[in-house]
């Protein structure tokens, strides 16, 4: 790793990209693993997008009230957090 002060975007990208690369073969298999699920995530959120919320099962109040009720709890956790700091 270089110094602080010499740091640049590219040099601080290229430090990054190396120490996540580095790590066993039980690091390398989580990683790989949450990248499969970030990407299952990602599909199941564009299926949905595309074909909407019938997709999911619920009806439209329950469907419709998850995401109302999760982006709430989000803004609660958003707002602890400026708390916080």
């Amino acid at each position: 790793m270089r110094p602080l002060h010499e740091k640049n975007l590219r040099t601080f990208v290229i430090d990054v990209a190396r120490w996540n690369l580095r790590g066993g073969l039980g690091f390398q298999l989580l990683r790989l693993l949450l990248l499969a699920l970030i990407g299952l995530g990602l599909y199941a959120y564009s299926y949905q997008a595309r074909y909407g919320l019938a997709v999911t099962g619920m009806n439209d109040i329950v469907s419709w009230g998850f995401y109302i009720s999760n982006f709430t709890f989000f803004v609660g956790v958003a707002a602890a957090a400026v708390m916080l700091i």
